[in-house]
């Protein structure tokens, strides 16, 4: 497995390339889950309440039981505009994971964040 700074010298993205709207950009970090081997679906255009994706991986104990984990991911591409993501950008994270049932919530984002 690499790590994070190999994959950093290894994949050099330019955000800015991914269109203005965002849904090249949401594309892109649904491949990379599915990549990761996360079932990975978007949630279609519009209002989405804070949810772009929802991915979801299928993990077996050591006796074999089998579990569903559930993420919402949020994705924000502001590198167009060159803004930082600030906490006003954010859905509530915890009413979002309530709504989607999940268990994990993943920002992912094309500029820095700024809290």
């Amino acid at each position: 497995m690499l790590t994070f700074e190999q994959f950093q010298q290894a994949i050099r993205l330019d955000f800015t390339d991914p269109g203005e709207d965002g849904s090249e950009f949401e594309c892109l970090v649904q491949e990379l889950l599915q990549a990761l081997g996360l079932d990975a679906q978007r949630t279609g255009v519009g209002p989405d309440q804070g949810v772009d994706i929802i991915a979801e991986e299928t993990i077996f104990d050591r006796l074999g039981a089998k579990q569903i984990r559930r993420y919402v991911v949020q994705c924000k591409h502001y590198a167009n505009s060159k803004t930082a993501v600030g906490s006003n950008d954010i859905s509530d994270i915890a009413d979002t994971l309530d709504r989607n049932s999940a268990n994990g919530y993943l920002l992912v984002t094309s500029t820095p964040i700024k809290m």
